[in-house]
């Protein structure tokens, strides 16, 4: 009888485990999801930018203005989002190195394919409502870019490339700890 009672305590242990593990497995899933570390695909709208033609620099796309066209995509409702297949995340960025845009560190070149899962019905009409994206039409429309939009039934998007982080601090540690406390390198 005591061990009938310790084998049933211990198989209900065991499916509370096994709910509490399901649990964090899908929670760790769904931050992959939102923090861009995992692949992705859903419905949305595939943008395709370029130099003004001509090749003259001021009508160059710039890290910036695709930054701002991102940020408006995010604002107007997008889940996820990639330039040239670089997926946009937290520790990611878009920048210019001279004349070259890089996103993630990574070297991309025009015309600049900017991939956003999200409602395909919506999402380009919240794009222009949005302030970003008042900024960026502002902008095709100043520089001359070549700007072209379509609706797009499954975009297939990869995980964004996994960055060491280089100095993280603790939430919960002691503010008036000694710099050798103050955070740590992976």
């Amino acid at each position: 009888a005591d061990l009938t009672r310790s084998n049933a305590a211990l198989a209900s242990s065991s499916t509370k485990n096994q709910g509490e593990l399901d649990d964090m497995e899908t929670r760790v899933r769904r931050a992959e999801l939102v923090s861009g570390f995992s692949a992705v695909h859903g419905p949305g709208v595939r943008i395709t930018v370029d130099d003004r033609p001509g090749g003259e620099v001021d009508g160059e796309v710039l890290d910036e203005d695709l930054a701002t066209l991102v940020d408006g995509l995010f604002a107007a409702g997008a889940e996820a989002v990639a330039i040239n297949d670089q997926r946009i995340n937290p520790l990611g960025g878009i920048r210019n190195t001279n004349r070259a845009v890089h996103v993630n560190g990574r070297p991309v070149n025009a015309p600049y394919v900017v991939s956003a899962i999200g409602d395909p019905r919506t999402l380009q009409a919240r794009l222009v409502e949005t302030y970003q994206g008042q900024q960026w039409f502002a902008r095709v429309n100043n520089y001359g870019f070549v700007y072209a939009a379509e609706n797009v039934d499954d975009i297939r998007l990869p995980a964004a490339p996994e960055r060491v982080l280089r100095d993280v601090i603790e939430l919960d540690a002691d503010p008036n700890s000694g710099p050798e406390r103050e955070g740590s390198s992976p």
